[in-house]
């Protein structure tokens, strides 16, 4: 395989942290990067979702369950689809993931 330079520019400070991380978990940033360009190309889709809205900082600020990550969307969609699961109240997060998966 015939390799290719790829030159990149950012903020000295985020590769400087990138770098960090990079080290942390035992590769290089050139290997994170071709990692990065791979899974892309593969999956025909950047590993990561790309929007113009913002996240909400908390619960208040939700307005729709679109807001939300999709772990705590499929919470969401769960505890509508089985309200009786959920009899509460629930010392810990643990107990209340239980009732709602039992």
């Amino acid at each position: 395989m015939t390799q290719a330079t790829l030159n990149v520019r950012m903020d000295k400070d985020l590769k400087s942290q990138f770098a960090k991380f990079c080290d942390s978990v035992g590769m290089s940033m050139s290997t994170a990067v071709s990692l990065f360009a791979k899974t892309t190309v593969k999956n025909k889709e950047l590993p990561f979702r790309i929007t113009t809205r913002r996240r909400p900082a908390n619960y208040r600020e939700a307005r729709s369950i679109e807001d939300y990550n999709e772990e705590t969307q499929a919470i969401i969609r769960e505890t509508y689809e089985h309200p009786e699961r959920l009899e509460g109240p629930y010392k810990t997060k643990k107990e209340l993931f239980e009732a709602l998966y039992a």
